[in-house]
């Protein structure tokens, strides 16, 4: 059964991470026309921010922060856990010992990987520019930028060949899709610091319906090709 689990995900899970970076390298390869929507200007004081807590975070902060770190990343894990359908059985943090979180069904890549591109704290606090006063949206934006500081740190420090969920996940596969997910988050980070997160999701909508679906297409035409032509080769060996 574990078997024909895999055979049946690893494809899709291969199919999402071609897409994903397929995304990433549109919006890279797009250069001014959609990079350059990002006002500079506007940007730099939260740019500030993250790096200014980021640093403050890695040298200072450090030990005073552990179980804030072990306590986001089981959280983070949990949140996947219940948007995949799964029972949470158990949840631990601690500052010496780390922290398990334990749950009930079928693990993914999206859980295990979780923690090291979605930026919870940060995430958390988004929504509050939509219910406050004008006047207030930029300490809101300064906050977020803390806690996309908090989370870039925690990520880079967490992250490990050596870590069951990258074990778990494949470290090849992760490698790959890590850095992907964490470039199209903090894309979207940073037009919504700007005010103009829907305008990441615009972009993005339409790179994925002109191009990379196109590129799809092409893609299964190719390997159809291939196995065909494989298929044809293999006829003709065995009439001789």
């Amino acid at each position: 059964m574990q078997f024909l689990r895999r055979l049946l995900w690893t494809p899709i899970n291969l199919m999402v991470l071609a897409v994903l970076l397929h995304l990433a390298l549109s919006w890279l390869q797009g250069g001014m026309d959609r990079i350059g929507a990002l006002d500079p200007d506007r940007l730099m004081p939260y740019g500030l921010i993250v790096v200014g807590f980021g640093l403050f975070h890695f040298f200072l902060l450090n030990r005073f922060v552990t179980f804030w770190e072990v306590f986001f990343h089981e959280l983070t894990h949990g949140l996947f856990a219940l948007l995949t359908f799964n029972r949470i059985q158990g949840f631990r943090a601690t500052m010496m010992q780390g922290g398990e979180l334990t749950f009930q069904g079928r693990g993914n890549w999206v859980i295990y990987l979780a923690p090291y591109f979605f930026p919870l704290p940060a995430m958390a606090l988004m929504p509050l520019s939509l219910l406050a006063k004008a006047e207030y949206t930029p300490y809101i934006y300064g906050a977020v930028s803390v806690g996309y500081g908090f989370f870039l740190v925690t990520a880079i420090r967490q992250f490990s060949f050596s870590q069951s969920d990258i074990i778990k996940a494949g470290r090849i596969f992760s490698v790959l899709m890590v850095p992907t997910l964490t470039l199209l988050i903090g894309l979207l980070m940073a037009f919504y610091l700007q005010g103009e997160g829907m305008r990441f999701v615009e972009v993005s909508g339409d790179i994925l319906m002109g191009e990379t679906w196109p590129w799809l297409q092409e893609g299964w035409r190719w390997l159809l090709g291939q196995a065909e032509a494989l298929t044809l080769s293999e006829g003709r060996l065995g009439t001789i």
